[in-house]
């Protein structure tokens, strides 16, 4: 989890949002296993964004083996005629 924040010097309603390769996400986003850079985005609300983004990235590793969760009975042996 991670939360940004940002001030403004005439409001602090500042809107944060944040995407991945320029789609907007939500929470909780799915973040694929490997490096994900997410960009910040700061809005006062009066269309003042220009030069208030940042960005960091979310590094996934998959150090989990998997788990069985369901086994086949054993099969039984069966016969067939021969000429089947």
């Amino acid at each position: 989890s991670f939360t940004a924040t940002a001030t403004d010097n005439c409001d602090d309603n500042v809107a944060i949002s944040y995407s991945v390769g320029g789609s907007n996400i939500s929470f909780p986003y799915n973040f694929p296993i490997g490096t994900t850079t997410v960009t910040v985005t700061a809005d006062d609300g009066d269309s003042n964004s220009a030069n208030t983004t940042c960005t960091f990235d979310v590094t996934v590793i998959d150090d989990e083996a998997p788990v069985i969760t369901n086994c086949p009975a054993p099969v039984n042996p069966y016969s067939v005629d021969a000429g089947e």
